[in-house]
C-alpha cells in the first residue's frame, strides 16, 4: 500500500528475450548488451520513463503495466516503441498520480532486435558466405524439412575453421562464440555459436554453428562484404560442420525471415537450391577455375580415349566432381577387351547411360564409359559397381 507522499515501488521487470531466429534459437551469453527501462521521480506524484540501449542497433520495447493504481499515463497502453541505437537515455512517457489518492504502480517489459518501421529491403544481390573462388554445397534450402521448416534459411556444408565471409556490409551487433557442445537434436539449439550483422537497409544477417572462439568480428565492429568474419563449426543444433545462413527483418515484435539471390560466379543473379554447390565470387577480384558436377554430360567426355602402360589388369577409375562421378575404363592389356558394367547395388542414382552399359576398349586404353550423380540431392544415395570382361 503506497500513500502520496511515501513511494515505495514494486518494480517487475520481465525481460523476455526474443531473439527469434525463425528455426533456431539462440542463447544468451553473447556480446550483446541489455535493453533497459527505468523512470525518474519529476516530483510528488509524477514519474517519467526512459529507455536506454547501447547496443549498435535499434530496438523495439513493448511496455505494460501489471498494476496502475489511481494514476494516469500519457501514452497510449501497452506501450510499443523503437529505441535508437547507442541511446542513453531516450524518453518515452509520463506517469501521473490522481491528486490526493493513494497510489501504485508495477510493469514488465520485453524488447527485440531490430525497428519494422527502418526496414528498407534494396534489390542487390548478396554474396555467398565464403571466401572468393570457394565452393560449397547447399544442403539445406529455404522450408528445408529438417529444421529450415517454414523457414528461409540456408544451410552451406562446410568443414571445422572454414573462413565465413560477411554477405554483405554492416554492423556487428551480436556475437556468441563460447559454446562448444553441438548435437542432432533440439536440445543443442541455445548452444550456437553465431555472429548478427545489421545492414543499411534495416535487415540483418545471422551466421549460425560458428566454432569456439570462432569469430574475428566484434561488437560495434564495421565489416565489408567479403571481409572474413568468423569461422565455421558445429555448435548447437546441428548433424554435422556447415554454415547457417539468414536474412531476417524486424516486424513488430517479431522477426521475418526473407528470401534473398546471390552473386554467382558469372557475375549472374542466382536464387540458392539445395543438392547443388556454388562458388562464391566477389567483383573485381582474380578470375578463377569454375568446374561443376550438375553441369557435366556425355558431351564433356565425347571420344575421350588416351594410351596406358600394359599392366596385364582391367580397371575402373572413378573421379568425383561435386556429387557427380566419372567412370573411366582402363584396360590394361595387349588386346582389345568387351566390357560390361552394372550396379551391384544402387540408392537414388542416375546414369548418363543405359544400365548395364558394354564397351569394346582397345589395347592399353582408357576410356570414359559414363556419369552418374544422386538422382535427387536431398536424399540419401549410394551404389556399388560390378563388371565383366573378356578378351
Amino acid at each position: 500500500m503506497l500513500n502520496r507522499y511515501k513511494f515505495k515501488a514494486r518494480l517487475i521487470i520481465l525481460l523476455l528475450f526474443l531473439l527469434l531466429f525463425s528455426s533456431l534459437s539462440y542463447a544468451a551469453g553473447s556480446q550483446e548488451g541489455k535493453v533497459e527501462i527505468y523512470y525518474e521521480k519529476v516530483e510528488a506524484g509524477q514519474y517519467k520513463f526512459y529507455a536506454r540501449n547501447l547496443n549498435y542497433a535499434p530496438y523495439q520495447i513493448k511496455l505494460s503495466f501489471q498494476q496502475l493504481r489511481n494514476m494516469k499515463v500519457d501514452t497510449q497502453l501497452p506501450y510499443y516503441g523503437v529505441i535508437d541505437a547507442r541511446e542513453t537515455k531516450q524518453y518515452l512517457f509520463t506517469v501521473t498520480a490522481e491528486e490526493g489518492s493513494k497510489y501504485s504502480f508495477n510493469y514488465k517489459y520485453q524488447y527485440l532486435l531490430g525497428d519494422p518501421n527502418a526496414v528498407r529491403p534494396d534489390d542487390k544481390a548478396y554474396l555467398f558466405p565464403y571466401q572468393h573462388g570457394n565452393k560449397h554445397k547447399l544442403t539445406q534450402g529455404y522450408n528445408g524439412g529438417y529444421s529450415h521448416r517454414n523457414t528461409l534459411a540456408l544451410d552451406f556444408e562446410m568443414k571445422r575453421g572454414t573462413p565465413i565471409t560477411a554477405a554483405r556490409s554492416g554492423v556487428v551487433v551480436r556475437v556468441k562464440e563460447n559454446s562448444n557442445i553441438g548435437g542432432p537434436s533440439r536440445r543443442y539449439i541455445k548452444h550456437a555459436n553465431y555472429i548478427t550483422i545489421y545492414h543499411e537497409d534495416g535487415t540483418f544477417a545471422d551466421y549460425a554453428h560458428l566454432k569456439y572462439n570462432g569469430a574475428r568480428a566484434e561488437v560495434g565492429d564495421k565489416v565489408r562484404a567479403g571481409e572474413v568474419i568468423a569461422y565455421s563449426g558445429n555448435t548447437g543444433w546441428s548433424r554435422g560442420p556447415h554454415l547457417h545462413f539468414e536474412i531476417f527483418k524486424p516486424i513488430r515484435m517479431n522477426h521475418k525471415t526473407i528470401a534473398t539471390d546471390f552473386l554467382n560466379h558469372n557475375s549472374q543473379r542466382v536464387r540458392a537450391r539445395a543438392g547443388n554447390y556454388y562458388y562464391a565470387y566477389q567483383p573485381g577480384m582474380n578470375d578463377f577455375k569454375v568446374q561443376l558436377g550438375r553441369k557435366l554430360s556425355n558431351q564433356d567426355y565425347a571420344g575421350y580415349s588416351t594410351p596406358i602402360n600394359q599392366t596385364n589388369q582391367l580397371e575402373l577409375k572413378r573421379e568425383r566432381i561435386d556429387d557427380t562421378i566419372i567412370l573411366f575404363i582402363k584396360n590394361g592389356y595387349d588386346k582389345e577387351v568387351e566390357v560390361e558394367v552394372d550396379f551391384k547395388q544402387a540408392q537414388n542414382i542416375e546414369t548418363s547411360k543405359s544400365i548395364p552399359y558394354s564397351k569394346i576398349v582397345p589395347a592399353t586404353t582408357e576410356v570414359y564409359a559414363f556419369l552418374f550423380r544422386p538422382a535427387n540431392h536431398q536424399q540419401q544415395w549410394g551404389y556399388s559397381l560390378q563388371y565383366s570382361y573378356r578378351k
